[in-house]
């Protein structure tokens, strides 16, 4: 008797690549967000140095950009081998979201 085939995704090396795909989808994200975590509030802008002023908001949003960044590709490669098909789009949907808005912060889109 045949043995069942797995979906390739649930295997490891599947699993390791959605994982990769999720970290490089949301790299965008995660620079900017550490960015935005380590440059001083008030930093100087150019060289008329003039003080620029961080919106407030700007530090929440850091933060999920850090935490999505890092925890949803850790994810994502866990439903992959869990063979959880709708969590894994959801995973790398999550990740792009997380790269443009990374992308948004940087001034590309």
């Amino acid at each position: 008797m045949a043995r069942p085939r797995r979906i390739w995704w649930a295997t490891w090396p599947g699993a390791l690549v959605m994982g990769l795909a999720a970290a490089l989808l949301a790299s965008a994200g995660l620079f900017t967000g550490l960015v935005g975590l380590t440059v001083p509030a008030a930093s100087n802008a150019g060289t008329d140095l003039q003080p620029v002023d961080t919106p407030g908001w700007m530090v929440p949003v850091s933060i999920a950009l850090v935490a999505g960044g890092v925890v949803l590709p850790v994810l994502t490669a866990w439903w992959a081998k869990r063979k959880w098909a709708g969590y894994l789009l959801l995973g790398l949907c999550l990740s792009a979201l997380v790269g443009i808005v990374g992308l948004f912060q940087i001034g590309i889109l």
